[in-house]
């Protein structure tokens, strides 16, 4: 009995000896504080590494959206100044709706326009040609097909995806009331956590009863991991692990490891709705449940993916595109019928960056706009 007392008690001094050493070494009494002092360095550091960015790059600020990637839900939370808001882009810079029209002539190309959406810690350079790049991307070649308009949107990749999922919704309900007599045909392309975004957009465009969807006509979603990303899970189960083995007083080891934006939690297993994420089982590995987001009727899918390897490798299959596996990227969970209205395809010896900027992929995203007219 007296060996258990003491047994006991030394647990209970070496928990809270652990608990000591991890507060002083990360400074974390507080979550507010540690949030604090997190957004603190990363503007420090932004700021001091900005001009050389714009020296290396032409003009873009690329380490924005990473950083937006990692933390731009607690960018947002505190109205930092480096958050990232939903916009078209033109020449590298943010163009509201009104002046769209100065950019663009919608009577072109018979009122169609194609919408450009990129993945985690991405911006409209991943579509396009840099100085640095040796090789055309999807958005030049669309931009040279010159069958219709190519717009490009940026968005705060560290958001949750249905926080950024309703406001395309809401933003493409905007553009259609200022445009819909010129607009005759929406086409909307998307990449990694771009495509579970568009998704979002239909579902939000249901709930809202929104009419832009009404426009649209063909969705491609490219590399796109629809039932989770098996990299981001990897992550979502070490945290889950931590969660069950933290022994440090208000599990502050736990928490620190999860200092995940909502936007790279939400890529474990493609949460599109709020209450996805809002449910008390959100972050409980045996008891997360996923909503069914099915496709908009009506409206054409391409689901493309690809592997590392040749099709039909189980280990290529496995891995995928390197980051998305190929079962998740053409998932069957997207029709609750028959799958008439999508179409799959795997590009064979493709990477999940190098699909952007693949001929192959390309041409056939050009092949099907110009197919449906």
């Amino acid at each position: 009995m007296h060996r258990n007392s003491k047994a006991m008690k030394n647990q209970k001094e070496n928990k809270f000896k652990l608990s000591n050493w991890f507060t002083d070494k990360l400074n974390i009494n507080k979550k507010k504080e540690y949030r604090d002092k997190l957004l603190s360095e990363v503007l420090s550091f932004s700021n001091k590494i900005r001009g050389d960015i714009k020296d290396k790059v032409e003009e873009t600020d690329h380490i924005i959206p990473i950083l937006n990637g990692l933390n731009g839900d607690l960018f947002e939370e505190n109205k930092d100044p480096l958050t990232i808001k939903m916009n078209f882009r033109y020449h590298n810079k943010d163009i509201s709706l009104n002046e769209l029209a100065s950019c663009y002539d919608f009577n072109q190309f018979n009122g169609k326009i194609c919408i450009l959406i990129h993945g985690l810690m991405g911006d409209e350079y991943m579509w396009k040609l840099m100085k640095q790049d040796d090789k055309n991307k999807i958005g030049d070649l669309l931009e040279k097909n010159a069958s219709e308009h190519i717009l490009y949107l940026r968005y705060n990749t560290g958001l949750h995806i249905s926080e950024n999922g309703r406001a395309l919704s809401n933003l493409l309900e905007q553009f259609i009331e200022l445009y819909g007599n010129k607009i005759k045909q929406i086409n909307l392309i998307g990449h990694s956590m771009g495509g579970l975004v568009i998704r979002s957009a239909g579902y939000y465009a249901d709930i809202q009863r929104q009419s832009w969807t009404d426009k649209l006509k063909i969705i491609f979603l490219i590399g796109v991991p629809n039932e989770g990303s098996y990299l981001a899970q990897m992550g979502f189960f070490i945290n889950h692990l931590f969660r069950k083995l933290d022994i440090s007083d208000d599990n502050y080891i736990a928490r620190f490891m999860d200092a995940r934006s909502n936007g790279i939690k939400d890529l474990s297993y493609a949460y599109l709705t709020d209450d996805d994420w809002l449910n008390e089982n959100a972050e409980n590995l045996e008891k997360l449940t996923v909503s069914k987001v099915r496709t908009i009727p009506g409206i054409k899918y391409y689901l493309i993916g690809g592997v590392l390897g040749k099709k039909n490798n189980i280990l290529s299959s496995y891995f995928g595109d390197g980051l998305v596996g190929s079962s998740s990227a053409l998932t069957n969970e997207l029709s609750t019928t028959s799958l008439e209205n999508i179409e799959s395809i795997i590009f064979e010896n493709e990477n999940h960056m190098s699909l952007l900027e693949s001929k192959q992929v390309a041409d056939y995203i050009i092949l099907k706009l110009l197919a449906r007219k």
